[in-house]
């Protein structure tokens, strides 16, 4: 599980300076993690990715699905049991 702005600190964190002239520091995560945020959303529609919830913050928590992760998985396709080199579902927290 992650929120958009853990995807965008990951992904590409040469843009979290990009937005340094918002007003607020909502506005620039907003605009830091617009494109994180629509990508996540156009998963959501094909079946790749579900909202998993959200933190004590407010910020929503995506997943990959079982399609999502099998889309991701690397060529050649090996079976989801073996959970080598595509993740997995995340296991719930203690």
């Amino acid at each position: 599980m992650a929120t958009a702005d853990q995807i965008q600190r990951i992904g590409a964190p040469h843009l979290t300076h990009r937005h340094a002239d918002k007003e607020t520091p909502s506005k620039r995560k907003q605009a830091r993690t617009a494109s994180h945020t629509g990508a996540l959303s156009d998963m959501r529609k094909h079946g790749l990715s579900e909202n998993s919830g959200s933190t004590d913050t407010g910020e929503a928590l995506r997943n990959l699905t079982l399609k999502g992760l099998e889309a991701a998985s690397p060529a050649p396709k090996r079976p989801r049991e073996c959970g080598v080199g595509q993740g997995g579902p995340a296991r719930p927290a203690g």
